[in-house]
C-alpha cells in the first residue's frame, strides 16, 4: 500500500497537482476496500467521513488513480465502474456469475504458467492482463 501512495503522490508532483486532505481521503479508502470498488461505493463512503467532498471530486481523483498506474479499471458482467489497486506482483481472475452478477475472484498457477508459455512460444512480452470466466455460480445453478 506505501508503493502505491508513494506511486500516486510522485504522479500529482510530475502533473504539478496539489497533494489535498480530499485526495488522501479517496486514496486512504480505495487501498483499504476490499476487491473491487464500485466507484458509487467509494463516493458515499468517501462522503460518509467528509459530506464536503463532491462527486467530481472522487471522479477526477479515481481518474488520477488510473492515469498514475495505481489502479486499473475492472468490467465485470454489468456495467457499474469498478476499479480496483494494481499491484504488479499480486494477481488474481474472476469467475462472473451471468445471473445473478456475483464475482469471484481467485488465482490459479497453473493458468498463469499457461498464460506465460502462450505469450513465449509467440514472442510476445505480457505486461498486465485480465481473464474472465462467465457462467452460473453454485447457488445460481441450484436454483
Amino acid at each position: 500500500m506505501a508503493l502505491l501512495k508513494k506511486i500516486f503522490y510522485d504522479y500529482l508532483g510530475e502533473k504539478r497537482l496539489k497533494k489535498t486532505q480530499q485526495r488522501d481521503l479517496i486514496l486512504d479508502i480505495f487501498l483499504t476496500a476490499e476487491h473491487h470498488v464500485n466507484v458509487d461505493d467509494l463516493i458515499r463512503r468517501v462522503r460518509e467521513i467528509d459530506p464536503s467532498t463532491g462527486y467530481a471530486t472522487v471522479y477526477r481523483t479515481v481518474n488520477l488513480f488510473l492515469e498514475s498506474g495505481i489502479a486499473q479499471e475492472v468490467r465485470l458482467s454489468d456495467s457499474v465502474r469498478r476499479i480496483e489497486p494494481f499491484y504488479a506482483d499480486e494477481h488474481h481472475d474472476h469467475l462472473i456469475c451471468i445471473r445473478c452478477g456475483s464475482t469471484t475472484e481467485f488465482f490459479s498457477g497453473q493458468l498463469e504458467s499457461a498464460q506465460v508459455a502462450a505469450a513465449a512460444d509467440h514472442g510476445f512480452r505480457p505486461l498486465r492482463h485480465s481473464l474472465r470466466i462467465y457462467g452460473l455460480c453454485r447457488k445460481c445453478q441450484e436454483q
